[in-house]
Order: structure tokens, then C-alpha cells, then sequence
């Protein structure tokens, strides 16, 4: 398979190299990539740097995901005080009341499903990246070791470092 084919979904190529132990991370604004020496051939190499943009938009749709989640959990805590606070005010069936009560469930039930959304994205991403906290891993640099190779590969290969 052509990995610079356009075809090539860029998750299953990220899932292919972690499986053979490569890593994935940022430094000096670039993302790196740490694999045992032979993992990162010239194809899958000219791959990720003429393909770098997509690794940047999955890493942004990580952390999305991530921040979505909290959000909506604020929402639908915000939604859930505001409801207790109608039901202990006394006086229920004030049409004012049922207009706000109806307005805060359909706020809860939006952030449900946002909350449904960025967890199915989260799993999307621990299958690829093998982290449900945005990519987080991303940013804990890990020391590549003697038998590997680090590769910046942002916008074309700037950089090769093999130990």
C-alpha cells in the first residue's frame, strides 16, 4: 500500500507505526516522531512530510474533543443546578417556571450529546494515538533511545537524528 496515496487514511497509517513501537510528540513547534531504527522508511517518512497537515488536524481534533468534553460537562452541571433550583423555588407550575424548566432540559439534553460526541471522539483517538486525553502524550517528550530514530516532519523532513 502507497502510503503517500491520498486514499490512505493517515490514522491507520499513525495506528500501523505505533503498533512497531514508533511515538509520536511536539517539540520546537514540530511534531516528532521516535521509532526503533527500520520502522520509518523513505515511503512512510515522504508520507508524513508531504502529509504533515493531517497530523496537525488530527492532534487539533484530539485536544478538541478533549476541551468539547469538559464544556459540556460544565453545561450540564450548570443545567442541573438550575433545575434543582426551579424544583426547591416552590411554586412549580408557574408557566414561567415550566418555560425556563423546558428551556434547561433542553440544554441538559444538548449537552448530553455533546458530551456522547466527544467521548466517541476520544475513543477514536485512544485507538490511534492510545491516549484519551487529547493527544497528551504528545507534549511528554520521551527519550528516544539509542537504537531509534527521531524525525521532525513538519511541512517536509527539517531534521533526522539517529542515535
Amino acid at each position: 500500500m502507497n502510503n503517500n496515496d491520498s486514499t490512505v487514511d493517515m490514522k491507520d497509517v499513525i495506528i500501523r507505526l505505533r503498533q512497531r513501537g514508533a511515538r509520536f510528540w511536539i517539540r520546537d513547534s514540530r511534531i516528532r516522531i521516535g521509532a526503533p531504527k527500520g520502522v520509518l522508511s523513505e515511503e512512510v517518512l515522504r508520507t508524513f512530510s508531504e502529509r504533515s497537515g493531517e497530523l496537525w488536524a488530527l492532534k487539533r481534533d484530539a485536544d478538541a474533543a478533549s476541551w468539547d468534553l469538559w464544556s459540556a460537562g460544565l453545561h450540564s452541571q450548570d443545567a442541573m443546578v438550575n433545575l434543582a433550583v426551579i424544583r426547591d423555588g416552590g411554586e412549580d407550575d408557574a408557566p414561567e417556571r415550566a418555560a425556563e424548566r423546558q428551556r434547561l432540559v433542553a440544554q441538559l439534553d444538548a449537552a448530553h450529546e455533546r458530551e456522547a460526541d466527544a467521548d466517541a471522539r476520544l475513543a477514536e483517538d485512544e485507538r490511534v494515538f492510545g491516549s484519551v486525553d487529547g493527544g497528551r502524550e504528545w507534549f511528554d517528550e520521551p527519550n528516544v533511545a539509542p537504537s531509534e530514530v527521531e524525525v521532525a516532519v513538519d511541512g517536509g523532513i527539517r531534521e533526522i537524528n539517529t542515535n
